[in-house]
């Protein structure tokens, strides 16, 4: 199940008020991610699809691709953080491309995030 999308933006209060106005989005608490030093904002869609905006910013991470606007990543739960670390062993022996190994993530989810086959950031979450 996909667990969030997030957007690149070089406004993110642009963005926020698109979304909060014509889309009916709740605006959740504004998210300060401490291992990468950054503040974004998680909209909530009726349906409960969830959007992050997060500010662009050059060198975020180490190995960020296009960190400058449009999608960030796409983030997929995969419900447990023993299946996370099954599918982490499978992604390893397939030599995917790894950003970040799984750690636990500041929104106390386990995260682990890779580069699909077009360099699309994956993250995959418990």
């Amino acid at each position: 199940m996909i667990a969030h999308i997030s957007i690149w933006s070089k406004n993110v209060e642009a963005l926020k008020n698109f979304y909060t106005t014509y889309f009916e989005c709740q605006l959740q608490e504004l998210y300060f991610h401490k291992t990468m030093l950054f503040k974004s904002y998680f909209l909530t869609f009726p349906s409960g699809a969830k959007l992050e905006l997060v500010p662009s910013a050059e060198n975020v991470e180490k190995n960020a691709i296009n960190t400058e606007r449009g999608f960030s990543q796409v983030s997929i739960s995969v419900g447990s953080k023993t299946k996370l670390y099954k599918l982490y062993s499978a992604l390893l022996s397939s030599e995917t491309p790894m950003i970040r190994r799984p750690v636990k993530a500041d929104s106390g989810y386990y995260e682990l995030v890779v580069l699909d086959p077009e360099q699309n950031r994956v993250a995959i979450t418990n």
